[in-house]
């Protein structure tokens, strides 16, 4: 679960909000173009934030009418790419109106649309309760987007502000083989249970390098053992010389299929059986 910390003065002070698990595939809402020499983006917001928005979130933002907004891109507290865009109230558009619009608009695109109410202390720490927006999607087998949006105010004037961002998505209750294709281009051997809950995602560490991480949380403390089985009977070789501090290190044998990565894995309570896989 993905949190962000967005500051967005609403009829409160501070947005904290949360990525949702399900979504939808999206009908296609990036334009970018490619010619022979370079990639070309284009978007309904204007060609100067074009390759902000598509570079960054990989598809363009479904677009709402408007007489003036601000576009900015920052990080979320992840340190990944989070777009703002604030979108103005004008004539008799107020910033309710535009949030009810934007909910379809997204929808009508592919989104799935959700919301919630969520609260907040407002200056004089009074606490204010606001309804939030998200709409989901799946850009391709492993990325997804998600868009929240709400009203507020930004710069001192009334706006719905969208914030949109990344992430992976799998289904939680299988073994999350899409995001190891993403990484290595292939699957490792996998543990599965019926009943296990499965958590994955795709970081990088603070070198640079990229790696998976798979958290089973629900795991028995016997799955650990129960995946060191899996990994010997697959020809991969075990490293127990740092096991109280790091867990197994296993890397494939000679006669495995694939010598590009590693995996460290170890059971633990309150974290179930973690696996790390990493590019060599």
């Amino acid at each position: 679960m993905k949190f962000i910390n967005k500051l967005f003065l609403l009829l409160s002070s501070a947005l904290i909000v949360t990525s949702c698990d399900s979504s939808s595939s999206l009908t296609s809402s990036s334009t970018t173009s490619i010619d022979d020499t370079s990639v070309k983006y284009v978007s309904k917001w204007g060609d100067e934030y074009a390759e902000t928005i598509i570079s960054n979130l990989g598809v363009d933002l479904p677009y709402i009418e408007n007489k003036g907004f601000d576009l900015e891109l920052t990080t979320d507290n992840y340190g990944d790419p989070l777009v703002c865009i604030y979108v103005y109230e004008y004539d008799d558009k107020t910033s309710e109106d535009l949030t009810i619009e934007y909910a379809s608009i997204c929808q009508n695109e592919g989104y799935l649309i959700t919301s919630g109410q969520e609260s907040a202390f407002d200056e004089n720490y009074n606490i204010i309760t606001y309804t939030i927006y998200y709409a989901d999607g799946w850009i391709n087998d492993v990325d997804a987007i998600e868009i929240q949006f709400l009203e507020g105010m930004h710069n001192g004037k009334y706006a719905l502000g969208i914030f949109a961002y990344n992430y992976v998505h799998y289904d939680t209750n299988k073994w999350p083989t899409n995001i190891v294709n993403r990484l290595l281009g292939h699957d490792i051997p996998s543990l599965y249970v019926e009943g296990y809950t499965y958590y994955a995602e795709l970081l990088v560490d603070d070198e640079g390098y990229q790696y998976a991480y798979i958290s089973i949380e629900n795991a028995y403390d016997t799955s650990e053992e129960e995946y060191k089985q899996i990994l010997i009977n697959n020809g991969y070789l075990i490293d127990n010389s740092e096991y109280d501090e790091y867990g197994y290190f296993a890397f494939p044998g000679q006669q495995s299929e694939y010598q590009d990565h590693g995996i460290q894995f170890k059971h633990s309570y309150g974290y179930g059986l973690e696996i790390y896989i990493m590019p060599m």
